[in-house]
């Protein structure tokens, strides 16, 4: 768990220090971290869409608290009879994304 932790700030730092580095700072700087960031997100995201909870990767929090996004959804929705039972479908989607899609559902982001 502690390798894709530290794989995923490498892949950030890798991506961000050097734009930051050869604006020295200035405003150039910010919107080319900026563009770079958003540049490593849209890749988890898009490794989410492809694969689902499995594609995602735990990340640190504060205090180097290690995050197992997929192991928190999974747990959230074990910890909801409520949506399972009157929404089941949303239930099942959540929990199979991106395997079972629902007829009719958009998705937009």
């Amino acid at each position: 768990m502690f390798q894709t932790v530290t794989s995923i700030k490498a892949t950030i730092l890798a991506a961000l220090l050097p734009l930051i580095s050869a604006a020295a700072g200035g405003r150039p700087a910010l919107e080319a971290a900026g563009v770079a960031y958003r540049e490593v997100l849209t890749k988890r995201f898009e490794n989410y869409r492809r694969t689902g909870l499995a594609g995602i990767e735990d990340y640190a929090r504060k205090g180097r608290k290690v995050s197992t996004p997929s192991t928190e959804l999974k747990s959230t929705l074990a910890k909801s009879p409520i949506l399972a039972n009157r929404l089941p479908a949303l239930h099942r989607y959540l929990e199979t994304y991106p395997d079972n899609p629902v007829e009719g559902v958009q998705e937009r982001f």
